[in-house]
């Protein structure tokens, strides 16, 4: 990307910072550790609300073109992590007694489903689609591969997103009440 233009020369100035800009990679790799890990995913995901945000907006205070509309959708999939991860979050927001009141009283609020994987097949198409989908859009970045590979590996993402759908209606968990 050429200097001369407005996001060439953001990001010039973003890898001239040096730190900052190691920075910047540092947290969205902890952030995506975060999320990998069970204990701490409720912390990924509030970084990477952050750092989905602070990219949408620089998305659209420059001119990216079509960008904004794909990073709107990752803040909107950062905040269904977020969402996701509610109960968490639920006694730093409420007070305790209104948190307590309602677990004891109320079987009409219910929690969000907690994710799990049915089966090894199931896992197994989840981390399919993350390999092929990091691989191609690596391609899209500059990673060198022969020929038709950017096809194939296009073809395995949709293929997985639409098996990792079927397998989320089929094996959904049902919600659970607040009591459990």
């Amino acid at each position: 990307m050429s200097v001369e233009s407005e996001v060439g020369a953001f990001f010039e100035i973003l890898y001239q910072g040096g730190p900052y800009w190691k920075f910047l990679g540092l947290t969205q790799v902890l952030a995506g550790i975060f999320v990998l890990i069970p204990a701490t995913s409720a912390i990924g995901a509030l970084l990477f609300l952050g750092i989905m945000m602070n990219i949408f907006f620089i998305t659209i205070s420059y001119n990216f073109a079509l960008t904004p509309i794909i990073t709107f959708l990752m803040l909107l999939g950062s905040i269904w992590l977020v969402i996701w991860d509610f109960n968490h979050f639920r006694d730093l927001l409420f007070q305790k007694e209104f948190n307590d009141r309602n677990r004891k009283n109320s079987s009409i609020v219910s929690i969000l489903p907690q994710p799990s994987l049915a089966n090894r097949f199931e896992k197994t198409i989840y981390t399919a689609g993350t390999v092929s989908g990091l691989m191609f859009f690596s391609m899209l970045r500059g990673l060198d591969m022969p020929a038709g590979t950017g096809y194939v590996l296009f073809s395995i993402c949709i293929f997985c997103f639409l098996a990792a759908i079927i397998f989320g209606i089929r094996y959904g968990t049902p919600y659970r009440d607040s009591k459990t």
